[in-house]
């Protein structure tokens, strides 16, 4: 992999806007236009979970039109209440509204469903086509042989941070594609950072290498608490000696809200568990091992299964903590 080419989120200064979009935003800022020079673009957005939300309102906010479509109708129209925009009945109607479409689903099948199921994206005229899914860097590379042609491009752009940080336009953005992708508009104006990452699939594979490493550095600790909890070691105590060691930045990250049942949700269990598998298969597709991501994989969906299916995935702390003082068994 070559050195990497990154862009810097660019501001912007504030714009007036008409009356009728004031009333669609009763609840949050008028959007920001762009500065002269700038392009303003009628852009698509599908997918509209926690991320896709918090992404599609900041192009708002920059100015761009944004054309939305949820699988839940319900979400698209609440998105247009608080952010503006429209909302319509399917990707290929996105697709023929817009100029560039941004995905931001959950997982491969939900991409493949937008994009090739009935009333699809790719049955539209859609020019650009940027993929923001965390997905297998197989079927990354599949995905852009089905959109690519001579007048359609195709550009992973998986992410980096969560719901405050898209909001505010904060992200770090994997590119995979061509060079000058780092240079579209709206990647700059939801990221602090625009990274180069390679041609299609590599930037899909960074992401999974990266939240790989996140997620089981998360699930060693919560099986390592509940080790020392299990064996009579008092939790404030045990967090306590990690604190004397080089864990001290993990721990203070994790201590308050992974404990906390009632901390927001900012990234679902359910999907770090998919990540930690999909970085699995990635391994296996290379003939590569993947011991720590398969057994990683497994707590978190473990802990989906028994009631944390939407809990933020710091709550696999809590999750073996509840395991490990339950009393069935007795060390």
């Amino acid at each position: 992999m070559g050195a990497a080419v990154v862009q810097p989120g660019l501001g912007r200064r504030p714009s007036k806007e008409g009356s009728s979009v004031e009333r669609r935003r009763s609840r949050v800022q008028i959007p920001a236009a762009a500065p002269q020079g700038d392009p303003v673009m009628r852009v698509g957005f599908i997918g509209l979970g926690l991320m896709g939300f918090s992404m599609a309102c900041r192009l708002r906010d920059r100015g761009h039109e944004v054309i939305v479509y949820n699988r839940s109708r319900e979400k698209a129209l609440k998105f247009v209440k608080e952010c503006g925009g429209e909302a319509v009945e399917s990707p290929e109607a996105v697709g023929k509204a817009a100029e560039v479409v941004h995905v931001m689903v959950s997982d491969n099948e939900a991409v493949a469903s937008v994009l090739l199921g009935s009333g699809g994206l790719l049955n539209s005229p859609v020019k650009h086509v940027i993929l923001s899914s965390t997905i297998t860097p197989q079927f990354s590379s599949t995905i852009k042989m089905a959109v690519e042609g001579p007048d359609r491009k195709y550009t992973e752009a998986p992410v980096l941070g969560s719901v405050s940080e898209a909001r505010e336009g904060k992200l770090t953005t994997y590119v995979g594609g061509r060079p000058e992708d780092v240079s579209i508009p709206t990647l700059k104006d939801l990221s602090e950072e625009v990274i180069y990452v390679g041609e299609v699939p590599k930037a899909s594979a960074l992401k999974l290498a990266v939240n790989n490493l996140f997620l089981s550095i998360l699930a060693s600790l919560a099986e390592s608490t509940a080790l020392a909890v299990g064996w009579g070691i008092d939790l404030s105590e045990f967090l306590g000696y990690l604190k004397k060691t080089w864990m001290e930045g993990i721990v203070k990250r994790y201590e308050k809200r992974g404990f906390d049942e009632s901390f927001p949700t900012r990234f679902p269990m359910r999907l770090a568990a998919k990540d930690l598998r999909y970085a699995a298969q990635a391994l296996q597709r290379a003939c590569l091992p993947s011991v720590l991501s398969s057994a990683a994989s497994e707590l978190f969906l473990n802990a989906s299964m028994l009631g944390m299916r939407e809990n933020d995935y710091s709550h696999l702390l809590l999750h073996m903590l509840k395991i490990a003082t339950s009393g069935k068994c007795k060390a």
